[in-house]
């Protein structure tokens, strides 16, 4: 996770706050040197109320504290799309993770798309009874996955 990433996901409301150190930390390793992001690496106090202040001032140092709902969306994507092609979680799990956002946020674009095509995956069965073959059923879900691959490799690249 970088911290575009974790911005997004911070902004979303679902950014657990060790992640805020593990990606603290990670921009140390890439060579980052700005004191914020040092204090907030090295803090020891891992609760919200201490890590949240020093999180926020990153943020605001590397210029993402006032990412529109979209960029957060799309940033989360990006992160969701990493997960899946290390295999960490399946192409359906990347489309409902970003379905969780709909109803406050309102996908759209690709994001809609993949949510769209996670629903139709595990839904089609039950919303419209099994098709008369299973072949049908099958052809529905490898071009729901098909589609839903698509998109975690554009936010994956």
């Amino acid at each position: 996770m970088n911290f575009p990433q974790a911005a997004g996901l911070y902004k979303l409301g679902v950014l657990p706050s060790e992640k805020m150190v593990d990606v603290a930390m990670a921009e140390l390793e890439s060579g980052a040197e700005e004191e914020q992001i040092l204090m907030l690496a090295i803090e020891t106090d891992k609760t919200l109320g201490n890590l949240k202040p020093l999180f926020e001032a990153c943020l605001k140092l590397l210029n993402l504290d006032s990412l529109t709902n979209q960029k957060a969306l799309e940033h989360a994507a990006e992160y969701y799309a990493s997960l899946a092609k290390a295999g960490n979680i399946s192409e359906i799990e990347f489309g409902f993770k970003l379905g969780f956002f709909h109803e406050e946020y309102k996908l759209h674009g690709d994001l809609w798309d993949a949510y769209q095509n996670a629903m139709w995956f595990e839904e089609s069965p039950y919303e419209w009874g099994y098709p008369k073959d299973i072949e049908s059923l099958k052809a529905l879900r490898a071009k729901c996955s098909s589609t839903i691959w698509e998109i975690i490799n554009k936010y994956a690249a």
